[in-house]
């Protein structure tokens, strides 16, 4: 036989999207058990989750952003649940010391308190700022936020200070210091959060992917078609549940990534050698995930970690990862290569291999180079491919890139070549424009 609660023992309340009824019912070892049903359209409700609360004495329930609040009045504490929270355990903290124990105050689901004695009425909400000091796993402390609306700044914000730990416990880290730290303290364990936080955004990021080409692909569905499908007689199962469409409040996407947890890295870096290792790690995992997930990743990710392993010298790293494609060629790629290669030489000729891959047309190649200001690496492209010296502006333009260098050698090498070869620069030197290089070359 059913046992029968009564009227005020239970209440409705839509979590996630989910409606459900939760029943108030004393525990087993005292205190009070919030035990959540989910409600069917058809059939038979389900229990869903147990809400342990460990205090005795009265109590009084809101609803804010799909948390379910519980405040004792006895003690003057609120207890925050959070159903979204994987497996079971103990509370992230004692309690939150608040003052909504009045006698006069009455509380209405989902978050509104009437003061009688004074005719006022309030609305419960949460001080987000507060959660960063109340929950001490980072891990738990994300996924609690990323549901959260209006949570993004704090979510920023701590993401940059937990990198920025992590960097300053890499750069004062000592063998005497790491032996003396817990597990919790030190810099692999730090590390090992940061990885797990790049997986869940890089979840987050797919989950949106997802729903918006679902949404793309609705809003783009003929209306006759739609018109069709609603009037066709859908039989609903016994156990679909009664709910809303659910969007999360909060995305963060790579931008966030890049913006909180990468730059503020690499600015932190500076010369250090273990932070500019660390920081490739982390940008390296992070494209990895993002493309192990179908995702297309922003060359802003890859610039930086070609910047990291540069100012790192692991150049064989840099090479395995262009050659392998772990690098996606792109023409801003390639510049960057190039801007490189006074400190790394074969990154010339990486780049010229990228271009040559992205089929660019010999003639761009060449601009590309007298674009970063390489007369030289012009010239020497062009010798692999002769049928460029042989157009009527292209050794004009290599001996007015040579002009603006600061080097006055280089522009007398690539002078003395055209000079010499002649069949390649005929229309150059039959032309009136032969002269004004003449006349710099004399200056010099």
């Amino acid at each position: 036989m059913p046992v029968k609660e009564p009227f005020r023992s239970w209440k409705l309340c839509i979590l996630y999207g989910q409606l459900y009824a939760c029943i108030l019912s004393k525990g087993a070892y005292g205190g009070v058990n919030l035990v959540l049903y989910q409600l069917m359209r058809r059939g038979t409700v389900e229990r869903r989750h147990i809400l342990v609360v460990p205090e005795v004495g009265r109590i009084a329930l809101t609803f804010v952003q799909d948390l379910v609040i519980v405040h004792h009045q006895h003690s003057r504490t609120s207890l925050a649940y959070d159903i979204a929270a994987s497996g079971t355990g103990g509370p992230e903290n004692e309690g939150l010391f608040v003052s909504i124990d009045a006698p006069s105050w009455i509380v209405f689901p989902p978050n509104v308190v009437i003061d009688g004695s004074l005719g006022c009425l309030w609305t419960v909400d949460l001080n987000l700022d507060a959660f960063t000091a109340l929950i001490s796993d980072p891990i738990t402390l994300v996924n609690c936020l990323l549901n959260r609306e209006g949570a993004k700044p704090v979510l920023r914000q701590y993401c940059q200070d937990l990198v920025e730990k992590l960097a300053q416990s890499f750069i004062d880290a000592s063998s005497d210091e790491q032996q003396q730290q817990t597990s919790a303290d030190k810099p692999t364990h730090k590390m090992e959060v940061i990885y797990q936080l790049l997986v869940r955004f890089a979840d987050i990021q797919k989950s949106a992917s997802r729903a918006s080409r679902h949404q793309r692909v609705h809003r783009n569905q003929p209306r006759s078609q739609v018109r069709n499908d609603s009037d066709r007689t859908v039989e609903m199962p016994d156990s679909e549940p009664i709910q809303r469409p659910y969007k999360p409040p909060l995305v963060f996407t790579p931008d966030d990534v890049y913006e909180t947890m990468l730059v503020p890295l690499a600015n932190y870096s500076s010369d250090n050698p273990k932070v500019l290792k660390l920081l490739s790690h982390l940008i390296f995992h992070y494209i990895t995930e993002l493309k192990s997930r179908s995702l297309i990743v922003d060359p802003m990710f890859f610039s930086l970690l070609m910047e990291s392993l540069i100012k790192s010298n692991d150049f064989s790293r840099l090479v395995y990862l262009l050659r392998s494609g772990v690098i996606v060629d792109s023409t801003k790629i390639a510049n960057q290569l190039l801007s490189f290669e006074s400190v790394f030489p074969p990154a010339g000729q990486l780049a010229l291999d990228m271009l040559q891959r992205l089929e660019t047309s010999n003639e761009s190649i060449v601009e590309i180079f007298l674009a970063k200001g390489d007369p030289i690496m012009a010239l020497r492209f062009c010798k692999e491919y002769p049928e460029l010296l042989s157009l009527p502006e292209t050794p004009r333009k290599i001996l007015d890139a040579a002009k603006f260098c600061e080097d006055p050698m280089i522009f007398y090498s690539v002078f003395r070549f055209f000079e010499r070869a002649v069949p390649f620069a005929c229309s150059l030197i039959q032309g009136t424009k032969w002269t004004k290089f003449v006349t710099i070359l004399c200056i010099w």
